[in-house]
């Protein structure tokens, strides 16, 4: 009887134990969503440190949430990171998710952080370990037998191949990305295949490069995306100078520039006029070729003066800043 009443005991209070420790993993877990939708609020609006701040709060919590959730807070910190310029910070947080989803053996978590990664070592011009990830994250999408997310995969690799200077390898990528998801292929992705293509062709074969690219503007043209028109237009203007076609160039050229002035992109800008004013001049239209070479002084100097603004700026925060750590200091003593 004596030991009955122990066992019981016991089972009860093993029971008491469970229910506590059921109820506090439910709870951080509704917690843990309820920040996960705070933070995606707090990106959406563009506070990235406020969302940083929130995303420091969960981990802090690490022992008491899914290691899922940990991630994938993981993620959106080293997102906001990059967002926030600050690259090394965002690879830390992503190398940290990709440990746990490699622990969990979350093969569509460690394909995103793999990609990440790569896409942080691509804009940092490290392509080296750029290619190493996204060729990771090639293997994670291969696995998962996901066309979509191969064909991006096949992109991102072509451009690291391309700057490695493996010119052939990316072409062949482009082309078989190009044949190979043709049934899934969004015309945001054939479009960005095309121009790629033109891109790799034109050092070596300008007439495939102007086939490309005419082929993107015609998908363009159904889109009405009058961003990747401009740039376009430019490339094939600029081919068509190379080739000495002045005329076509021009034309290419002037429907760049109509387009470009449309978003008050100076640096698109001066680029383009110059070859334009360079093209007017070999036709011997001075007037325009004049008027363009204008454009291109006075946007000039409009960017120089803002950045030597910009620079003051920064000088005069930065002054006042430690003539406050001073001020503090002084009250210290």
């Amino acid at each position: 009887m004596f030991k009955q009443r122990k066992l019981n005991k016991q089972s009860s209070f093993f029971i008491k134990n469970l229910i506590f420790v059921v109820t506090v993993f439910l709870y951080l877990n509704t917690l843990c969503a309820q920040k996960l939708t705070l933070i995606d609020s707090l990106i959406k609006e563009e506070k990235f440190r406020a969302a940083i701040n929130e995303c420091i709060k969960i981990i802090n919590l690490e022992k008491g949430i899914d290691s899922l959730d940990l991630g994938n807070v993981l993620m959106r910190k080293g997102k906001c990171f990059f967002l926030l310029e600050n690259r090394d910070s965002s690879l830390s947080a992503y190398f940290t998710a990709l440990s746990i989803f490699e622990k969990i053996k979350n093969t569509r978590r460690i394909a995103a952080a793999n990609s990440n990664i790569a896409d942080i070592y691509h804009i940092k011009g490290d392509y080296q370990n750029s290619k190493k990830y996204y060729d990771e994250a090639y293997k994670n999408y291969y696995e998962l037998k996901d066309p979509v997310l191969l064909d991006r995969n096949y992109n991102d690799r072509a451009v690291i191949l391309f700057k490695l200077n493996d010119v052939k390898e990316a072409i062949g990528l482009q082309h078989n990305a190009l044949t190979q998801f043709a049934s899934v292929m969004t015309d945001d992705m054939r479009i960005r295949h095309l121009m790629n293509l033109g891109t790799f062709f034109e050092p070596t074969d300008r007439d495939s490069s102007l086939y490309y690219y005419s082929r993107a503007e015609k998908n363009i043209l159904k889109l009405k995306d009058t961003t990747l028109l401009s740039i376009v237009y430019n490339n094939m203007g600029v081919i068509y100078k190379q080739n000495g076609d002045w005329q076509k160039s021009a034309l290419y050229l002037q429907k760049s520039a109509y387009l470009t002035e449309h978003f008050n992109n100076k640096a698109d800008e001066i680029r383009i006029y110059n070859n334009l004013a360079e093209v007017y001049d070999t036709l011997g239209l001075h007037q325009k070729s004049n008027h363009y070479y204008k454009r291109v002084v006075v946007l000039s100097e409009d960017v120089f003066n803002k950045e030597k603004d910009k620079f003051s700026s920064e000088l005069a925060e930065k002054y006042e800043s430690v003539k406050k750590d001073e001020r503090i200091k002084a009250q210290e003593i």
